[in-house]
């Protein structure tokens, strides 16, 4: 009978498929996408990405939830709804910024490129 308890606490979880928890899951999950850099500081580079990410129209009002935001020294981190897509903008040389776009969600609905096409416009 325990076995069955067991298989009835796993089962849906394993259909359901993998959690993303926070941040770091979210960046190993599929590592990353792509890597840019900004002719621009770090704060001004962050928030023109997350100005343009609010303002897509992508997973049908996913963003429009809000980008959260995390500063860790001084790197910034972007994150959408459940860490589905993740950008982290950190100082370079130069005044300059680099960006690292990481990307978990389902392809079929394009946001992969309506993001990366924000990423872009900042740089």
């Amino acid at each position: 009978m325990k076995v069955y308890k067991w298989i009835a606490l796993i089962l849906p979880v394993a259909l359901s498929g993998c959690f993303i928890a926070n941040v770091e899951s979210g960046r190993a999950y599929n590592g990353m996408d792509s890597e840019y850099t900004s002719s621009m500081n770090t704060e001004i580079t962050a928030a023109c990405i997350k100005n343009a990410w609010q303002n897509s129209d992508v997973h049908m009002g996913l963003t429009a939830a809000g980008v959260s935001q995390r500063n860790t020294g001084d790197m910034i981190t972007l994150y959408t709804l459940n860490y589905t897509e993740i950008v982290d903008v950190s100082p370079s040389a130069d005044g300059k910024s680099k960006v690292v776009f990481y990307h978990n969600g389902d392809r079929i609905w394009g946001s992969k490129k309506i993001l990366i096409s924000g990423i872009k416009g900042c740089l």
